[in-house]
């Protein structure tokens, strides 16, 4: 925790928020990380050829669930100001949102809600815990999903079960944030944000500041998040200021 003190208050000295996201592995854990041993909400693996999950038991959700919310509390206390479930991109959270890999027959699974429920009862809970301390909200990533069926109607519902949550963002994951969806003349994000009240980050492809600065301004997403451009370049967000503004 101490070292994750210095990162919150290095960023916070630089003039940002710190931010942080939480995540469990799941089905797609490193097992040589775990002793062997991977989890997810039914016995289903994540790929060909990889090993199937143990299959969580209620009581095993609820204790994660309660793991999450001192995780955040914890991060809360050393200065993170800015938290995100991690519930994309195949791990844990994200596995009990897919109907192929979720088949459970109690109040985690079945239905959209049920299948959610894991991601809103920690939010829930992190709310009540926080308070104002921290924004908390999820990253989710239904493009992910289109073989498992999901389409606008899938998208706009679990945004609207976010933001009936207590979520103060929802961060959507997309293959592409300025390609369309779904058959539509409109991108995911804008999707997304005819859903829901609360900002929308947007992530995925976008590398220049003049395609950041199109999404903004032309309603793809309320903010924008750059990962592997940044890790190219560390002074990304210096040039885009420059480049965008003329400031120096």
């Amino acid at each position: 925790m101490e070292g994750l003190r210095a990162l919150a208050s290095a960023i916070t000295a630089a003039g940002a928020v710190a931010g942080i996201q939480l995540v469990h592995g799941g089905p797609q854990a490193d097992a040589s990380l775990t002793g062997g041993l991977t989890v997810g909400p039914s016995e289903v693996a994540p790929a060909v050829g990889e090993p199937e999950p143990a299959e969580l038991t209620s009581a095993q959700v609820l204790l994660i669930e309660g793991r999450f919310g001192e995780a955040a509390a914890r991060v809360a206390d050393v200065g993170f100001q800015f938290i995100e479930l991690h519930a994309a991109h195949g791990y844990l959270l994200d596995s009990f949102v897919s109907p192929i890999r979720n088949h459970r027959a109690d109040a985690f699974g079945g239905s959209m809600e049920n299948r959610m429920r894991i991601i809103t009862d920690v939010l829930l809970r992190m709310k009540a815990s926080l308070g104002e301390r921290a924004a908390v909200g999820a990253r989710i990533s239904v493009f992910n999903h289109i073989a498992d069926g999901f389409g606008l109607a899938e998208l706009q519902a679990m945004v609207r079960i976010l933001q009936d949550s207590g979520s103060d963002f929802v961060d959507l994951s997309t293959d592409r944030v300025l390609r369309n969806a779904f058959g539509t003349e409109r991108t995911m994000g804008q999707l997304a944000r005819d859903a829901t009240r609360l900002p929308v980050l947007v992530a995925g492809g976008v590398s220049t500041p003049a395609d950041a600065e199109t999404v903004v301004s032309d309603g793809h997403g309320d903010i924008v998040c750059v990962g592997r451009a940044m890790l190219a370049d560390p002074l990304w967000t210096e040039r885009a200021i420059e480049k965008l503004t003329g400031a120096k």
